[in-house]
């Protein structure tokens, strides 16, 4: 029932879907107008009670009058095709009979399936059962709360066992006050159980709400990364989630807009301290062994504001600009000043790092995703990769390390100190344009220069020097498999005549099939 009418004397909500309510109330209303006879008696004798019959009349048409104008716009239908206030009456109790079966069907089957789900308190239980017997009293099948109690006990889960059989053993009718006394011990005897096994981060959890604790999980089986990441409790504000360093009721953590720059990693270490300086110039704290080989590590954070690097080593361009770095456990580290740095990647290429901060008491370098996205990169989490994309193009890639952070693959450092591949070991790697590309696909993968050539020597072909010009560090996967070598068969000699030692390959199965309807390929090379 939703909006009210009615008249001086009364005021009667309109029938939508509490039929049950609404029949109460309106036949109240008619009995107070003397109207009910209209519906509860049968039309008089029209020939031997001329003037009885007349009266009947008017009490039928103001009734149906008040019914019509006492259902909602969606009813209308339904009375407007009848021809008196108990013919109305009748045909809405008919169809609110019919859909009331099945809404007892249904609320039959839910109450039959009740069941205390994990992490749900007795109170939201108890509250959930109410509500179905609110439901079956308002679809005709009213239930009394000693039945809806026994559905309730029905559904708790075995460590409820000895209290269910001492109230179902009662001699007085259930009550929902008793049942939920003699209940709250052993839920909090179990919340305590719980909070021991699972430790004291989860005991400060519990000690604000069990409503939402996730169930425990097997102790042999490992947790998923997205299971633990939703089960970890911060320590600032005890809520799951999130960790500290993300916690937003942190008041002295930067944040996006203002501040100074900030880390999520807490570790910080003390390293002597030096000027920072190329790799062309000698290292300013001496000793031997490059600085640069010893900490290649960059850990890609998603929380630091810049890329932040400990030892003063690879900086161009720097520039003396003091700022404070705030990292996740509050301290603050000095950052004498910042410059760029170029990083030979495992692909083949170069990351080149701007505005990189040099953080002499931070642990390892930190490879910040924001600063990589205010530079138009992009980066994408697959698996247990990471890669690091610009303008579409690969330009660096890492893994998981096994403190199961994201960390950046380097290319491992050369004899003369320098990392990174040749300009030959590239050409593996290369990928021209979407336009080069395109071409060098149709032409069963030939070389970008020949690529280049025959669109000089044929009409139609619009190739510019731009579009098979090879992009460092875009991998061509299948020019990359191809460029691959692999262990000679035997001991490396040579045919000495022909036919002597035949190489084959047999691939497929291929699809789609070839015109001839092969699905396989066969290659036979006379060594």
């Amino acid at each position: 029932m939703t909006e009210a009418t009615g008249a001086s004397e009364f005021w009667l909500e309109k029938l939508d879907k509490d039929y049950k309510t609404w029949a109460a109330l309106f036949q109240a209303s008619l009995q107070e107008k003397l109207l009910w006879e209209a519906i509860a008696d049968p039309p008089p004798n029209a020939a031997n009670e001329p003037a009885a019959y007349a009266e009947w009349v008017v009490k039928d048409q103001r009734a149906y009058a008040r019914l019509v104008l006492s259902v909602e716009l969606h009813h209308l239908p339904t009375v407007q095709g009848c021809s008196s206030a108990k013919e109305a009456w009748d045909a809405l109790e008919e169809m609110f009979t019919v859909q009331n079966n099945a809404r007892r069907l249904q609320l039959g089957k839910e109450l039959a399936l009740l069941k205390l789900k994990a992490g749900d308190s007795l109170m939201a239980y108890a509250g959930r059962t109410k509500k179905l017997q609110a439901a079956m009293f308002a679809a005709g099948h009213p239930i009394d709360t000693n039945t809806a109690v026994l559905h309730f006990l029905m559904g708790l889960g075995p460590e409820y066992e000895t209290e269910k059989k001492i109230l179902t053993n009662m001699s007085t009718e259930l009550r929902w006050n008793t049942t939920l006394s003699t209940l709250y011990p052993v839920e909090e005897a179990t919340a305590e159980a719980a909070t021991t096994s699972e430790g004291p981060t989860v005991a400060a959890f519990n000690a604000r709400t069990s409503r939402g604790a996730p169930p425990l999980w097997p102790r042999d089986k490992p947790i998923p990364r997205a299971e633990r990441r939703r089960r970890v409790v911060c320590w600032t504000c005890h809520t799951r989630g999130h960790y500290a360093h993300e916690c937003p009721s942190t008041t002295d953590r930067p944040q996006d807009s203002g501040g100074g720059p900030s880390a999520s990693f807490m570790a910080t270490a003390s390293r002597p301290r030096m000027r920072p300086h190329s790799d062309e110039t000698p290292d300013a704290g001496g000793g031997g062994g490059s600085p640069m080989a010893e900490d290649r590590t960059w850990l890609v954070d998603s929380a630091a504001s810049d890329n932040m690097r400990p030892v003063p080593v690879g900086f161009a361009s720097f520039q003396e600009v003091p700022s404070k770095v705030t990292v996740a456990n509050g301290a603050v580290l000095d950052s004498p000043g910042r410059g760029s740095l170029v990083l030979p990647t495992s692909l083949g290429g170069e990351l080149t790092l701007t505005r990189t901060l040099f953080v002499p008491d931070l642990a390892t370098n930190l490879f910040s995703m924001r600063a990589a996205d205010r530079a138009g990169g992009e980066i994408r989490f697959y698996g247990e990769g990471v890669t690091v994309m610009k303008d579409g193009i690969l330009v660096a890639a890492g893994r998981i390390n096994k403190d199961e952070q994201y960390e950046l693959s380097l290319a491992p450092p050369t004899k003369g100190g320098k990392g990174g591949a040749t300009s030959t070991a590239n050409v593996a790697y290369g990928r021209a344009n979407p336009v080069g590309d395109l071409w060098h696909r149709r032409f069963g993968h030939l070389g970008y220069q020949n690529v280049h050539r025959v669109s000089k020597v044929v009409t139609g072909m619009t190739v510019t020097s731009i579009d098979t010009k090879v992009a460092i560090g875009a991998i061509f996967e299948p020019c990359v498999k191809a460029r691959m070598h692999v262990r000679p068969h035997g001991k490396g000699e040579r045919a000495a005549r022909r036919l002597q030692r035949l190489c084959v390959d047999p691939i497929g199965r291929i699809l789609p099939q070839s015109g001839g309807g092969a699905v396989h390929v066969l290659t036979v090379i006379d060594d």
